[in-house]
């Protein structure tokens, strides 16, 4: 009984560190371009109805199936078309994914290392970072229904029945986040064969867990491709599913060290301490064995080897990756902790002990300042300072080549939910036109870039400039918003 109230307590206690990481703040956060801009117009378009096909700028959007979008609109249907209603189901997606790999550890360690282990999760740098958690993007959810289908595959071990639901969170996580959700079957099929589980799940339940995936995922594929085949061919079958594999698209690119230098980059010297605790799995495993340290390993492999192979390079398609780094920590610290234990080595457990707090310590810091100090995109500045006229301006020109001054999200701010009527000017005579038009009520949105060309054609000096303070200091001087009003 006493540790039926541990257990319930630390789940508690976890329950509030994720959603307060979650949650918090989440709102002031600037929509991201490109996908979360993209997403909400999409939502947006349904009109709170869950539809059979997803568009953007009223144009077939196929690049990927539809589920995520109807989980959108759950938040924006409860809380409006905002950032926080378009990001509280990837939220809620977090905290749960964290009780779930909790639940998950305690099933093979102590609660305490359960406990330990997912707050270390919930606090991880690698999280705290543009389009992991805290987002409007798909990968939340993605996150979620990949410990979901771990975790019911090993409830099935002991309830064979049940295997059934892994077909079904599956097909659910397809739906959801495409083809990249097929690399969680594969690791549970190859572990199924390496444990020889098939000798409990017999080819019966086998075959339904197989059906009832594919009836979840084929009808809506097979609905858009009659639809649409030409924009399935080629968009949702030739560019992000082939297109990805073998060449980098959209200036993703990177070599063969790019998801390391990332977690270097994010955990600085406490990647070594992960790699030596891998290290140190990979030797408990090869003495005994044991089923979930396989599981382990096929997790961690099933995503390392494709994200190396393809040559899109994305820091964000690791991110359902990054909970097996704890199940591992887990399974060594329920090592260490009953090897030493009994032979009295308190040096093992010091250290080991102090290397969990400045962890701590190190991650706190970095999530907090990302949670409470979100990073305001110029597009909400801009918003910012119109509010405060007395008017707002018939127009604004956003003269720049940069994303954040435009771009989908930006678009989706201004003309969906301030209702901004914005023009991009397209070339010089354009934006001469522009200068000297002295008639119409508009101002001008650019950078430094920007401002200068717009100064040269403006002859008469009739623009005057005002930067707007921005502490994004990775954009550089360049990057500084100016506006530009008639004096």
């Amino acid at each position: 009984m006493k540790k039926n109230y541990i257990h319930y307590f630390l789940l508690s206690i976890l329950l509030l560190i994720a959603s307060f990481f979650s949650f918090y703040n989440i709102g002031s956060v600037s929509l991201e371009n490109w996908d979360e801009g993209i997403y909400a117009q999409t939502v947006l378009e349904m009109n709170n109805v869950p539809r059979l096909l997803a568009t953007n700028n009223f144009h077939p959007w196929l690049e990927k199936p539809v589920v995520g979008f109807w989980l959108h609109l759950i938040g924006t249907d409860m809380f409006g078309m905002n950032n926080f209603g378009l990001r509280f189901m990837s939220a809620l997606s977090f905290v749960v994914s964290v009780l779930l790999l909790y639940v998950m550890i305690k099933k093979f360690y102590s609660y305490w290392i359960a406990f330990f282990s997912s707050l270390a999760f919930v606090i991880c740098p690698l999280f705290f970072f543009p389009h992991m958690i805290r987002t409007a993007d798909f990968d939340g959810y993605f996150l979620f229904f990949t410990v979901l289908t771990f975790w019911t595959y090993i409830v099935s071990w002991k309830n064979p029945k049940l295997f059934w639901v892994v077909g079904l969170v599956s097909g659910m996580s397809f739906m959801v986040r495409g083809y990249i959700a097929l690399l969680v079957p594969l690791a549970i099929g190859a572990h199924v064969l390496w444990t020889k589980k098939y000798r409990i799940l017999h080819r019966g339940i086998i075959t339904i867990s197989l059906l009832v995936f594919i009836g979840i995922m084929l009808p809506w594929h097979i609905y858009a491709f009659v639809m649409y085949p030409v924009e399935f061919m080629n968009s949702y079958v030739g560019y992000h599913f082939f297109q990805r594999m073998i060449r980098p698209l959209e200036g993703h690119v990177g070599n063969q060290w790019f998801y390391f230098n990332f977690i270097f980059f994010k955990l600085q010297f406490f990647t070594i301490f992960f790699l030596s605790a891998c290290t140190y799995f990979l030797g408990r495993l090869l003495k005994y064995g044991r089923d979930e340290d396989k599981l382990w390993l096929l997790w961690f492999l099933a995503f390392v080897i494709p994200l190396q192979i393809m040559k899109t390079k994305i820091v964000w398609y690791m991110m359902s990756a990054i909970p097996v780094f704890f199940c591992i920590i887990a399974s060594v610290l329920y090592d260490v902790y009953h090897k030493h234990r009994y032979k009295g080595n308190i040096v093992v457990v010091v250290v080991v002990s102090l290397l969990g707090m400045a962890y701590v310590s190190f991650s706190l810091e970095g999530a907090f300042t990302y949670v409470l100090y979100p990073t305001k995109q110029p597009v909400d500045l801009l918003t910012e300072y119109i509010e405060k006229r007395t008017h707002v301006p018939k127009k604004i020109l956003t003269y720049s080549e940069k994303d954040t001054f435009g771009g989908p999200a930006a678009t989706f701010q201004w003309e969906s939910i301030n209702n901004y009527v914005v023009l991009n000017p397209q070339n010089e005579d354009d934006l001469d036109f522009y200068v000297h038009d002295v008639k119409d009520d508009f101002i001008f949105f650019t950078d430094m870039a920007g401002y200068k060309k717009i100064k040269t054609l403006d002859t008469k000096d009739t623009w005057r400039g005002e930067a707007l303070s921005y502490f994004h200091s990775s954009w550089g001087e360049t990057g500084v918003p100016i506006i530009l009003e008639k004096r």
